[in-house]
């Protein structure tokens, strides 16, 4: 709250317009059962990192190249 609100106005409207399902997610076993799968889930999780770190180099890289090439074409003009 703000200092031109009074108390009795809401901070923000609510959220009655948008609504998302919720969902939870839950390992259910015993810990072993529960670990293995974890430990699974983590090592696939690796991977998608891995793929997202190459996806932001290859557009750090296109973003640079077309700066770059920019510049170049003004110099030229």
């Amino acid at each position: 709250m703000n200092s031109s609100q009074s108390a009795e106005e809401p901070a923000a409207p609510p959220a009655q317009s948008i609504y998302l399902p919720v969902y939870k997610y839950m390992a259910w076993g015993t810990t072993g059962e529960c670990m293995k799968y974890l430990l699974r889930r983590a090592e696939e999780n690796r991977d998608a990192v891995t793929r997202t770190r190459e996806d932001r180099d290859a557009m750090w890289a296109e973003l640079l190249r077309r700066v770059k090439g920019r510049f170049q074409t003004v110099r030229q003009a």
